[in-house]
């Protein structure tokens, strides 16, 4: 019947199908040429691959509002403002900034924040004028930290204005992004705190009290109940940490003496990385059972390294400055030339550096012979670092970076070869060095038939900050 021959065509068709399928299995066939991409020997916690971005995770409006206020959402945090609509634009400009100048800095320990999903919707700020409810607590809190991080300001009368607390909400906004990195997972709290309050301050005039605190002094940060067993019923035996000591500590090791520790600190936050990475590998990572207290580690790298200069500290307590070349720009300089000045002291700082530590592969050893004594005498001088050695030195990623600051706070690593060769010149020749006797000279063009030269020269008044020279002279017509 027709309904017989319809089923025994179907039957062979199938059978004819399932062989060649299995032939085509059995052939030696390249994954590429199949559609399939070779499996992966190895996968990475840190893997930055291209994914396809999630737009559910994104604010379909940015501002809105209602009879409890205004809104402002972004892709990474939101802000709520029950005060003026102004206030969460201002808001979001501070918090967008701190996530700006975080960046760079968390270059040197993850790519994970280059992720285009990275840290979506990750932080809320409530700006709130309503009366604070609890007379202990502090004007910026961390409520909470989970998947989001719940950020309260409150701004009610008797509390300082908004604009007064703009170093505690920039905290915030970088430890939100620091906790979203998976920093706070890896470094102890009191590095992960100092660098939310080292990023607060980049680009910020010297204020005259230190960045404020998440939590009062005495009471923990939220999102830190985890760590502790409970002391009573309602308490919970916790140790809070001086956040103010802590963001004063990592300052100093990244810009203290012009940034003299910054490379150990770096490669200390480095080495904690790739073993928490290790450990998540392994399947090693949490090693405490339910209900033990896991308190901070106390013994680590970095309070090695914070209890290892304690002089140095105090003294930068004193002076932030100190190390730093007293620089000042040409008196009725144009703005194109203060800004070149700046950048030959950034060069003038990283020669400085690097001479002093090739200084014992660069002595100059000068024989002279004396005719009326009728014996040579031989003299040792030193050799300055030139341009051309500072070029080689950041392309040799095998050799320790040196570091310095610019003037407006931000880190500069010679292991960093984009911001190198910006300030170089992408062929290396923006500066040259020319040594005029005792004094090492760095000379760069203008733009008008002049030269720039720079130098540093020795303070006699206080000698851990030498002064930094500058004189503008018409051009060689040859170049040596």
């Amino acid at each position: 019947m027709l309904w017989q021959t319809c089923a025994e065509t179907i039957r062979k068709g199938s059978q004819l199908a399932l062989l060649s399928g299995g032939m085509l299995a059995s052939f030696p066939w390249p994954a590429a040429a199949l559609g399939q991409e070779p499996p992966r020997t190895f996968r990475s916690v840190d893997d930055v691959r291209a994914r396809i971005p999630d737009e559910q995770g994104r604010p379909f409006r940015r501002e809105t509002s209602s009879h409890r206020g205004w809104e402002i959402r972004e892709d990474q945090f939101t802000i709520a403002a029950n005060t003026s609509l102004a206030d969460a634009r201002w808001a979001a400009r501070q918090v967008m900034q701190v996530r700006g100048e975080l960046a760079p800095l968390l270059d040197q320990f993850t790519k994970v924040h280059h992720q285009p999903d990275f840290a979506l919707n990750s932080l809320q700020v409530v700006i709130d004028k309503e009366p604070h409810r609890d007379r202990y607590g502090s004007m910026t809190t961390i409520d909470g930290v989970g998947i989001q991080t719940s950020v309260t300001i409150n701004v009610a009368p008797g509390q300082p204005p908004l604009a007064d607390q703009l170093l505690r909400l920039r905290e915030a906004g970088a430890f939100a992004m620091l906790h979203a990195a998976g920093m706070d997972a890896m470094l102890p709290p009191w590095v992960v705190s100092g660098l939310a309050s080292h990023a607060a301050l980049i680009g910020q005039p010297q204020p005259a009290a230190k960045p404020g605190e998440f939590a009062p002094r005495g009471v923990a940060m939220g999102g830190q109940q985890w760590r502790w067993k409970r002391s009573a019923q309602d308490q919970l035996d916790e140790q809070p940490l001086d956040e103010t000591q802590a963001g004063q500590m990592v300052s100093f090791l990244l810009t203290g003496n012009d940034a003299e520790h910054a490379p150990a600190f770096i490669a200390a936050v480095k080495q904690a990385v790739a073993e928490r990475h290790m450990l998540a590998a392994e399947g090693n990572q949490i090693t405490r059972r339910r209900g033990e207290a896991d308190p901070p580690p106390t013994h680590t790298p970095f309070d090695v390294l914070a209890k290892s200069h304690p002089a140095q500290f105090e003294a930068w307590q004193a002076d932030p400055l100190l190390g730093q070349p007293m620089f000042t720009p040409t008196a009725d300089a144009t703005a194109e030339l203060a800004e070149a000045e700046r950048q030959m002291l950034l060069v003038l700082k990283l020669l400085s550096k690097l001479t002093s530590t090739v200084e014992a592969r660069t002595k100059v050893k000068v024989v002279t012979f004396d005719k009326a004594q009728g014996a040579a005498a031989n003299t040792t001088t030193t050799r300055s670092a030139t341009v051309g050695d500072l070029a080689r030195r950041s392309e040799d990623l095998l050799l320790p970076p040196l570091a310095t600051i610019d003037s407006e706070g931000r880190l500069l690593l010679t292991s960093d070869r984009r911001q190198m060769r910006e300030l170089l010149g992408f062929d290396g020749q923006r500066y040259r060095s020319e040594q005029n006797g005792a004094r090492s000279v760095v000379t760069t063009e203008l733009s008008d038939d002049h030269q720039l030269q720079g130098w540093l020269e020795a303070n006699p008044a206080n000698p851990s900050r030498p002064i930094a020279k500058f004189a503008v002279v018409p051009s060689r017509t040859e170049r040596r």
